[in-house]
């Protein structure tokens, strides 16, 4: 099957429904198929065709090749009843057009049955007496004649009454389109097939690419898609010479201006043009994207951006002054769309943009996994920022679970900056932590130089300190490094640093044994942390609150808070902070007595925590060594618990401890009394 057979099986039921509309707009760019359109039609309802440029494009042109049309087919219908030449519209007569219009549609009445009149290229501009002409038409015709008109701009028509009624059908490139499904089905070589179904993707299905695309494969054999990109828009090719003499000759200057911007920059919004001071463009910028040759809308609401061949070939013909991409990249950044300015950055290849992007990228920021971070990171390193360069490496391999790769990272950074800076201990101190490596984590924090001047990651510093004495079941010691830590979140007004300080209150009070307090801060905390858009602590703190409600024997709200901890981190790229969930969902499972699902989460947790070299796995050794236990399997269990043990007592961390030596009482109180009591 051809490309234009299955023009042809698509369109039969767009025939159909035009037959039972009063107006069909078929608006679309060139090269959808409108005309094709309308010859289908022609044919398959011996419809009257009128062109505008027969007539002379004026009202009274019209009306009379009109009824001349109606005169042939149907008996009783004739043009004698208008005037020989008739008043255009004037201040002193505003509505000789209406009348006229009236009088087309008096001389009309007798058709009784379904007539449909075509008018192709029907490009009615704004105030023209011929757009009023055609409104006033559509209006006053009888019931029984169908109006279609094919143009690439809809007209602006005052007929909201009969759009209200059904009686309106607009037919655009979604309608006209082919589908992936019907490239499929292409009589094609197997090996040829994907470049083309390639094309029909990312083209929205435009028939005229589809069309040339399936001719140049069969002329010239399976192409990738670039390689069929470059050959369609060859200066010599049918699609380059279509897309300069048809579609961009045809358009304004604005129009121009708009499809140049959007060739060039990652995608075009409103917001955008007037941060560009090109708030003019936004009607053209509207109008073109519901086209589909240049511009197509994006993924997100309200944002457009260039189609791959549209694209392709303005990025060829129509250059962008340079300040103009400057400045495009600094716009991004002002609204917040690094993504963007990453992007610009690759186009561009600027290193000291690219520089500039990357210090606009925070640590938290989930565009670090963004996939032109690390080219974008490559070029600001060569224009010579090197300690930002090298804390931001460390921020992405932190994301992708290469924790030692980010320690030499942020060691690098220390060493080419601040090796006081509180930003870089925390970070490492973070690391160093949830390996359970509390000595180095708690020298990491001792580098950092606590004046007052980031009060936000000096905050973060101590919370982690306090942390560290937590885990040592120091509770005076906690304590008296909270405080200083909240003096100084309180100050930054940061959310992160409030949330991790919260977090760090929020152990101490479990540690006391207030329940609610606990609780209290938690949810404190991940309010900042939410605010903060920071998933490593949200994470942290959902694991947490899935421990607080399995202590109070609430497990189906601590699987919800464990799942949704999950999850987030696997949103986030990387399974890395999800550990202690998983172990913490073993530990509700166990208590649930769903032994399998028990021993599956304890292994994911195990899994995690042996990538990334962590101590922590005791936590999950101790979880498995409860479930074996219970699955009779005593030698494994004993052997789990032992090694929990070892684990937790090298690094002091007491909450660790005591789940292993409870196993290991378990195990021995039968066989080995003496011991289960040592």
């Amino acid at each position: 099957m051809s490309p234009e057979q299955l023009v042809d099986t698509g369109t039969d039921a767009l025939l159909a429904a035009a037959r039972n509309h009063r107006l069909t707009l078929i608006v679309a760019d060139a090269g959808w198929g409108k005309s094709t359109f309308l010859r289908r039609l022609v044919v398959a309802t011996d419809a009257i065709e009128l062109s505008l440029e027969r007539t002379g494009r004026t009202p009274f042109g019209l009306a009379r090749a009109l009824l001349d049309g109606l005169a042939q087919r149907v008996p009783g219908v004739s043009g004698h009843e208008l005037p020989r030449h008739a008043a255009p519209d004037s201040p002193g007569s505003p509505n000789q057009t209406t009348a006229l219009a009236a009088s087309v549609a008096a001389a009309a009445a007798s058709v009784l049955d379904d007539i449909v009149v075509v008018i192709d290229d029907a490009e009615l501009a704004a105030g023209d007496p011929l757009e009023r002409f055609v409104e006033a038409l559509v209006l006053h015709l009888p019931p029984a004649v169908h109006l279609v008109l094919a143009c690439r701009r809809a007209p602006h028509l005052r007929i909201a009454r009969l759009r209200a009624s059904g009686d309106v059908l607009r037919i655009g490139p979604e309608e006209l389109c082919l589908s992936e499904d019907d490239v499929r089905i292409l009589d094609l070589p197997p090996e040829a097939r994907p470049a083309v179904v390639e094309i029909a993707r990312a083209t929205g299905g435009w028939p005229l690419a589809i069309q040339l695309a399936t001719d140049a494969v069969r002329r010239s054999g399976p192409l990738d898609r670039a390689a069929l990109v470059d050959r369609l828009l060859a200066p010599d090719a049918v699609l380059f010479e279509y897309l300069a003499e048809e579609a961009l000759a045809s358009l304004d200057g604005a129009e121009r201006d708009t499809v140049a911007l959007a060739a060039h920059l990652p995608h075009l919004s409103v917001a955008l043009l007037d941060e560009l001071g090109r708030g003019d463009l936004t009607t053209a910028m509207h109008r073109l994207g519901s086209g589909g040759t240049f511009l197509e809308r994006d993924v997100d609401p309200g944002r457009y951006q260039a189609t791959l061949l549209g694209g392709e070939f303005a990025r060829r013909v129509l250059p962008m002054p340079a300040d103009t991409a400057v400045r495009a990249l600094e716009a991004y950044l002002r609204l917040g769309r690094v993504d963007a300015a990453l992007d610009l950055c690759v186009r561009l290849g600027d290193g000291d943009l690219a520089a500039r992007v990357v210090m606009a990228v925070h640590d938290h920021d989930r565009l670090i996994v963004h996939d032109n971070f690390e080219m974008v990171l490559r070029l600001a390193e060569k224009a010579g920022l090197d300690a930002l360069a090298a804390e931001r490496r460390g921020d992405l391999f932190v994301q992708r679970g290469e924790w030692d790769a980010a320690l030499a990272s942020y060691g690098r950074a220390a060493m080419l900056g601040d090796d006081g800076d509180a930003c870089i201990a925390r970070k490492r101190a973070e690391i160093l932590y949830l390996r359970g490596r509390l000595d180095e984590a708690e020298a990491a924090c001792r580098t950092a130089r606590l004046d007052g001047s980031a009060p936000g990651d000096e905050a973060q510093v101590l919370a982690w300190l306090a942390a560290i004495r937590w885990v040592r079941g120091d509770i005076d010691g906690c304590g008296e490094l909270l405080e200083p830590a909240e003096a100084a979140a309180a100050v930054s007004g940061d959310d992160a640093a409030l949330a991790a300080v919260h977090t760090a209150r929020a152990m101490l009070e479990a540690l006391r044994g207030d329940r609610r307090a606990n609780d209290r801060w938690y949810r404190r905390a991940l309010q900042h942390a939410v605010r903060a858009e920071d998933v490593v602590q949200i994470v942290r703190i959902r694991s947490s609150l899935g421990s607080h409600h399995l202590e109070q024997g609430e497990y189906r709200e601590a699987l919800a808070e464990l799942d949704t901890a999950i999850e987030l981190s696997e949103l986030a790229g990387s399974d890395t902070f999800a550990a202690m969930a998983y172990a913490n969902r073993a530990d509700t499972y166990l208590r649930m007595g769903r032994l399998d699902d028990a021993l599956h989460a304890g292994r994911q947790a195990q899994r995690i925590w042996d990538r990334l070299g962590s101590d922590l796995v005791d936590y999950a050794l101790g979880h498995l060594g409860h479930v074996q236990l219970l699955r009779g399997q005593r030698a494994e269990a004993l052997a789990l618990f032992n090694e929990a043990v070892v684990r937790a007592e090298s690094r002091g961390d007491v909450q660790g401890l005591v789940p292993g030596l409870i196993g290991l009482v378990r195990v021995l109180v039968d066989d080995d009394p003496e011991a289960a009591a040592a």
